[in-house]
């Protein structure tokens, strides 16, 4: 398991991607459908799923015990004043690090079952994470 100093240099690379691109790659990078999907089901138990152009990147199951969708919706939220965060989701018999980056408009996600990431416009993204979070928890 990395050490969130090593996190935080892999990430670095991936920003270092990023600004070293032409505007209109920078534009392909950022250009994504995004979604972000809860199922609350209960029994100590919420399902999380991150999708990107159409297709699931990822789908964690998140115990009620540790930090849970609320805990993520907030720190989403309040990303508008970090470059970075990280969010642990507690599953048995271990837990999931999701990292988010943001630099200006844009915000980097990794996700433990997509390698590379992926860039967004910020405001897409959160505006997805609070419509689903005030869907699901009204």
């Amino acid at each position: 398991m990395l050490t969130t100093a090593e996190r935080k240099a892999a990430i670095a690379e991936k920003w270092q991607y990023y600004r070293t691109r032409k505007s209109q790659r920078k534009r392909n990078l950022v250009n994504h459908e995004f979604a972000f999907r809860v199922d609350d089901v209960g029994a100590g138990w919420e399902y999380v799923h991150f999708e990107l152009d159409g297709k699931t990147v990822g789908s964690y199951r998140v115990s009620y015990i540790g930090p849970g969708v609320r805990d993520f919706v907030e720190i989403v939220t309040h990303m508008k004043e970090k470059d970075y965060q990280e969010v642990v989701f507690c599953n048995e018999p271990g837990e999931y690090v999701l990292l988010f980056s943001r630099r200006g408009d844009n915000i980097y996600v990794w996700l433990p079952s997509m390698e590379d990431g992926f860039f967004l416009k910020y405001d897409a993204f959160v505006d997805q994470v609070t419509e689903e979070f005030n869907r699901v928890y009204g």
